[in-house]
């Protein structure tokens, strides 16, 4: 349905309103912040989150004023990470009584706007205040806390200083192995499997996520560096074809590990156009995620696009990138493979271990030897279930963690680094602290109950 009247639409990049504009119907005047119009500035003391005017802005804010009083509906579509949220909030704040709304985007398509202005729903200010306040009253307690090493070294160290919740696993040669479900177990445990008939194994084909392709462009040594990373996979995300205009993916900052139902239906059309010769899954195979989740999966917004058709128009990295997230969409939301060399532990027969569809091995052994490992991709998503990671801050934290020999890399597989070393004794410590704080999470916290948290293990 078109919009009617003159609607104000805030993001946050120029680059991505330039793009937007083109998209919105005439009725939509887009504005871009180009980062903070006000500054963040916490007073620990009294509990309060300010914001205060950056004089640099002050152009951007005069228009914004001009802008909402001309406007009969305002949306604000910035990131769902804390920068985002804290700009959402600083505009709510600054334009009230204006009504405000909030919408978040999918994809740089027309169909992918008008979802956007259709599910954009009202701002709720105070609940962004209560999660504001809480973050930097716990980073502000933290580290006046003596005792406590930085707070990513000690989630680092809660995480594998105890026994790894993990589906990933290696052998002795580094050979990647994968699990039908997770498995938690100490991280220097040896199991021992045995080769077995595939029978009811089959690949756990999952989408793709900030976290996965990240790891990606970094273990196969297409970026350098893991923020390199995640600035081809922005680029890829703002970037238009020459021949057709078209954009290639959807939204690049996620952690999740599913699609809207509308997705589900729109693959399937392409799917049947394409003629793919693998079966699609059916309804009740399908990861289907719900409509209030701010963000599904990365995915290319058109399966009929197919990458070798446009690798002439995009740059090796970009064209790369693309081929991996077209291939890995493609076997998430068709039926699953049985892999080849499929391997049982004795202690849970239900539980199957095998080599993922690009895993290559140097024997076909009948018993091997794995202990369990964490991923790149699965490192970030055990962050973010810890409440300590957005998509958005993964890759800058990680070259800074190698920096500080908190982490080594290995292929995909993260390891901790002898710098984390003095911490890991107090692992369980540091996951006690983090699971209460996360257990308090939508609550409004005072300093005494941040503080005694802190304090208590």
């Amino acid at each position: 349905m078109p919009e009617t009247g003159y609607t104000l639409l805030i993001v946050e990049s120029p680059v991505i309103g330039r793009i937007v504009q083109k998209l919105v119907p005439s009725s939509v005047y887009v504005l871009a912040t180009g980062g903070y119009p006000w500054t963040p500035v916490y007073d620990s003391a009294n509990h309060r989150l300010k914001k205060v005017a950056d004089p640099d802005k002050r152009d951007f804010r005069r228009e914004l004023r001009n802008q909402a009083r001309l406007a009969t509906r305002i949306i604000i579509a910035t990131d769902s990470d804390p920068s985002g949220d804290f700009i959402a909030w600083s505009l709510g704040v600054f334009l009230s009584p204006h009504r405000v709304q909030r919408g978040f985007l999918r994809n740089l398509t027309q169909a992918g706007m008008l979802k956007l202005l259709q599910s954009a729903r009202e701002l709720n200010t105070d609940k962004l205040a209560i999660e504001l306040r809480n973050r930097y009253l716990i980073r502000a307690l933290w580290h006046r806390q003596s005792g406590l090493p930085d707070y990513y070294a000690a989630a680092l160290a809660a995480l594998f200083g105890s026994p790894l919740q993990t589906d990933h696993f290696w052998d002795e040669k580094r050979n990647l192995y994968r699990s039908t479900s997770p498995l938690t177990c100490d991280s220097d445990q040896m199991l021992r499997l045995e080769r077995t008939d595939p029978g009811s194994c089959w690949e756990q084909a999952t989408p793709v996520s900030t976290f996965d392709a990240i790891e990606y462009l970094y273990a196969s040594k297409i970026s350098s560096s893991f923020e390199d990373a995640y600035l081809l996979l922005r680029q890829l995300f703002e970037s238009r074809l020459p021949s057709s205009n078209a954009s290639l993916i959807s939204y690049p900052r996620t952690h999740s590990k599913g699609f809207y139902s509308d997705t589900w239906e729109s693959f399937y059309t392409q799917y049947l156009q394409t003629g793919f010769p693998r079966e699609f899954r059916p309804p009740f195979l399908r990861n289907n995620l719900c409509p209030e989740a701010a963000h599904e999966s990365i995915h290319p917004l058109d399966l009929r696009i197919v990458p070798g058709d446009v690798r002439n128009e995009l740059h090796s990295g970009q064209a790369a990138l693309y081929e991996w997230i077209y291939s890995r969409t493609l076997r998430a939301v068709t039926l699953p493979n049985q892999p080849h060399s499929v391997y049982q532990a004795g202690f849970q027969p239900d539980l199957y271990f095998y080599l993922p569809e690009h895993g290559r091995v140097s024997h076909d052994s009948k018993i091997i030897k794995v202990s369990p490992c964490m991923t790149i991709a699965g490192t970030g998503s055990a962050l973010t279930e810890m409440g300590v990671m957005k998509p958005s801050r993964y890759a800058v934290e990680l070259d800074r963690w190698l920096s500080k020999k908190w982490i080594t890399v290995s292929g995909s597989v993260i390891r901790p680094g002898s710098g984390l070393y003095p911490y890991l004794d107090s692992a369980e410590r540091f996951h006690k602290i983090f699971q209460q704080l996360r257990s308090l999470s939508g609550k409004l916290l005072e300093s005494e109950t941040v503080s005694a948290i802190l304090s208590s293990y």
